[in-house]
């Protein structure tokens, strides 16, 4: 696979696309999306039961409907515009990170021009916080989710309108939402997503199936990115990113940067969190010197 994309980077795309109302699919890769995606040709039922587990907390999902999650989720990685991919410390953690790029190379999942990135990437956007560069002052702002974030959101980004599509948590925090997430509330999300113009951003925190809602999003205009467990901590629901850091009150904290002080923050918690990812450098962007987000 090719070199991977820094967050700088990848925002600057996402901005890219959204001002020129051009639809974008940002998804994001892990171990349970590994098990799901090999699967299976390379592994077998057990993964996939992994998955559903964590996502549905039940397994009582047939091999049919398994294989066709396992194929819209292949689609979904074929028509991505980024792709975030494990880190290499993670592959040593569990052999379903590997998954990710045994699967994609067996199948063929990346092609030409996908930009890749890290999984973490919606860690690194919220560490730079460059989510206010992306999200600030827009008319409307989609999101898909358990969390309700709307009021957050409109108040902290000032945002005009939320519109929020709720669905089923993973099964330790389910959230508000008693409807299954699969099959029905996939079943109408299939039916209800609604883009309002070309190139509209689009917030996607709904597990393994988030990643096939970002295509159906950018199928229909939309720029999607995956952000996953970000709703939780922005909804102080403890769930993995439990750090404060990740918090939607550092945004207030901060209520303004420079790139030079974003770049120092996205490096001292790099290696608060000994993440085997490149550190970035703010003098290789010169055309963000002075600005601020």
């Amino acid at each position: 696979m090719q070199q991977k994309s820094n967050v700088i980077e990848v925002c600057l795309k996402i901005e890219a696309a959204l001002t020129n109302r051009q639809p974008l699919s940002v998804i994001r890769l892990g171990d349970r999306e590994g098990g799901m995606l090999a699967y299976p040709e390379l592994l077998g039922r057990s993964a996939v039961d992994r998955c559903y587990k964590d996502w549905f907390g039940h397994t009582d999902i047939s091999d049919e409907a398994s294989y066709s999650i396992a194929q819209q989720m292949r689609d979904a990685v074929r028509q991505a515009d980024v792709v975030g991919v494990p880190r290499t410390k993670q592959t040593q953690l569990h052999p379903h990170y590997q998954a990710v790029f045994d699967a994609a190379e067996h199948y063929s999942l990346i092609k030409h021009g996908t930009m890749l990135t890290d999984a973490a990437l919606h860690r690194y956007l919220q560490f730079t916080l460059l989510f206010r560069k992306l999200l600030w002052q827009r008319d409307v702002v989609g999101v898909v989710s358990p969390r309700d974030v709307a009021d957050s959101l409109k108040r902290v980004f000032k945002i005009g309108a939320v519109e929020h599509y709720l669905v089923r948590g993973q099964s330790k925090y389910e959230g508000r939402s008693t409807l299954p997430h699969f099959p029905d509330r996939f079943a109408q999300l299939q039916e209800q997503l609604s883009v309002p113009y070309p190139g509209a951003l689009f917030l996607v925190g709904a597990g393994g199936l988030g990643k096939i809602y970002c295509q159906w999003l950018k199928e229909r205009g939309a720029v999607a990115i995956d952000i996953g467990a970000i709703f939780d901590a922005w909804s102080n629901v403890k769930s993995r990113l439990v750090h404060p850091c990740h918090s939607i009150d550092c945004y207030a904290d901060v209520p303004t940067i420079s790139l030079p002080q974003s770049v120092q923050r996205f490096n001292d918690l790099c290696d608060h969190f000994q993440l085997d990812t490149e550190r970035l450098k703010a003098e290789a962007y010169p055309e963000l010197a002075g600005v601020t987000w």
